[in-house]
């Protein structure tokens, strides 16, 4: 519906034009064919520089289905399976407490792989209503490499018992870091040869080149 389209596109551009946004910038697929596909808005409010049709993006959490299918095609090599537990890959999390409110318990199970993927492994955010382990949480983000990442992650207690709940948490960080000790490659390179490259996917990095700042 065309006229439904315009609609669509007038409401989203009123959010910049509200100030709600700096720009948007969407993509309609039917059928396996590109529909619609509209720019709008700035890529810097201060210079009013407008956003361009190929303006870089920073991608956020849509790093995870990245990361889950990178590692989900190792596992299509046999490199291991999903019900295995972590630790049998990275030791760090072979004793695992579990803090209850006041004390640390030991854990009544171990995260397995697929526990990790669907985050259901206890291991959350720095953002709760458990203080402690918000605290403890903070210190995560000073690592410098995916390994350090891990030692600081493994040392924090669970949320809860593995496969109990779900709760949203650095999980793929950890798939991450899985990825390096399974295949030797630090991760970027791992994405990059297996994923980016033959998607052609040439404008996605880890950290932006200088020349597509």
């Amino acid at each position: 519906s065309t006229k439904k389209l315009n609609n669509l596109i007038s409401e989203l551009n009123g959010l910049v034009d509200d100030g709600q946004v700096p720009g948007i910038q969407t993509a309609l697929i039917k059928n396996g064919k590109l529909v619609s596909f509209h720019t709008y808005g700035f890529s810097d409010i201060e210079s009013q520089k407008k956003l361009a049709e190929n303006s870089i993006f920073r991608i956020y959490s849509m790093t995870k289905p990245v990361v889950s299918v990178g590692l989900m095609m190792l596992y299509e090599r046999g490199l291991f399976q999903l019900d295995e537990d972590i630790s049998r890959y990275i030791p760090q999390f072979k004793d695992l407490m579990v803090y209850d409110s006041v004390n640390n318990i030991k854990s009544k199970s171990q995260i397995k792989i697929i526990d990790l993927l669907r985050h259901s492994s206890g291991i959350g955010y720095g953002w709760s209503d458990n203080q402690k382990l918000n605290s403890m949480y903070s210190q995560i983000w000073q690592s410098k490499n995916n390994a350090e990442f891990v030692d600081k992650v493994s040392e924090i207690p669970l949320f809860t018992n593995p496969n109990t709940e779900w709760r949203y948490g650095v999980n793929t960080d950890i798939c991450g870091y899985l990825i390096e000790v399974l295949t030797g490659q630090t991760l970027d390179q791992y994405l990059s040869e297996s994923i980016f490259e033959p998607l052609g996917m040439k404008d996605t990095h880890f950290k932006l080149p200088d020349v597509k700042i």
